[in-house]
């Protein structure tokens, strides 16, 4: 991930399970301005490929995926 981008907002999903975290994400996307980017936070097994297949279905870009354990961190520019 370049230094330069911060996200706007960050969605916390720690400790949910499917499908809240790919609902949240949606949710949250669908809320923010182009260009905006949005940070989210998950540790359900599945959310990473699900919020994956989410941004790609809407058109967005994932700008980095970061795994540490079964925790991931996403930053996501919405288009």
């Amino acid at each position: 991930m370049s230094p330069s981008v911060s996200p706007d907002r960050t969605l916390n999903c720690m400790g949910l399970h499917c499908p809240e975290p790919v609902l949240r994400t949606r949710i949250e996307l669908d809320r923010m301005a182009p260009g905006m980017v949005l940070e989210v936070h998950a540790d359900d097994p599945e959310a990473e490929e699900d919020i994956k297949r989410l941004v790609t279905r809407l058109g967005h870009e994932i700008l980095s995926i970061e795994s540490e354990g079964a925790r991931v961190r996403f930053l996501i520019r919405r288009r």
